[in-house]
């Protein structure tokens, strides 16, 4: 089992059937480690291109985001919260991380523990 299947493995047993997709980017490249059969027939491959881009920006300006708000610590997540579901982004080092979307189902406690559990593995992997 690699380091990311072991990964999908913990954040599917958190949130269940709750979880959309997870997937990892590393500068302009991205990996789809699990998405649910219904997220994919939403989405075609382009949209997942775009939406795989805009985290992979959004994971750029955690720098910037740090130092404006620097008594607060290192940012840990970015999570959207809409009426249909949750998209949370945890960056993994300058140029990479992780996003992960889940469904209406999910609770907060769910989101929080997703959280933590890639916090855990950005620790285990990128911080050594």
């Amino acid at each position: 089992m690699t380091d990311h299947d072991a990964l999908v493995s913990d954040l599917r047993s958190i949130a269940d059937d709750a979880v959309l997709g997870i997937g990892v980017y590393d500068g302009g490249d991205y990996d789809v480690l699990f998405i649910r059969d219904d997220f994919a027939q939403r989405y075609a491959q382009d949209r997942l291109d775009e939406i795989a881009r805009d985290m992979y920006l959004e994971g750029v300006s955690v720098e910037y985001q740090q130092q404006m708000l620097n008594d607060m610590g290192d940012l840990n997540a970015t999570i959207r919260l809409f009426d249909g579901g949750t998209s949370i982004n945890v960056p993994l080092s300058e140029n990479a991380g992780v996003g992960v979307g889940l469904d209406d189902t999910a609770s907060l406690s769910e989101v929080g523990d997703i959280v933590a559990r890639c916090v855990d593995f950005r620790e285990a992997q990128y911080e050594d």
